[in-house]
């Protein structure tokens, strides 16, 4: 039974251990559009009245999610040595 437990357990750690999180804020100018890539996964977005964009996304440790700004506009978009990718989105 113990030998069970250290498996279970191993494994949990193990897909705990292979997930990453990305979590930071953009500025966004008035009017700005967002643009966002995603492949798999989860997209929520919530509303709020500050000229910033808050992006957190739930991805794999081997991808990167890349934000870059275009003028008024920001990209969200995420690269990865495995393409396609599952990442979920909350804005």
């Amino acid at each position: 039974m113990t030998l069970r437990w250290a498996a279970i357990l191993s494994l949990v750690m193990a897909t705990t251990a292979a997930a990453a999180a990305t979590d930071t804020t953009v500025q966004a100018r008035k009017g700005a559009r967002l643009y966002l890539n995603n492949f798999g996964g989860n997209i929520a977005v919530e509303a709020w009245r500050k000229n910033t964009i808050h992006v957190v996304a739930d991805h794999s440790e081997r991808v990167r999610v890349v934000i870059q700004e275009s003028g008024p506009d920001i990209q969200i978009q995420y690269a990865s040595p495995r393409r396609p990718a599952r990442i979920d989105y909350r804005i």
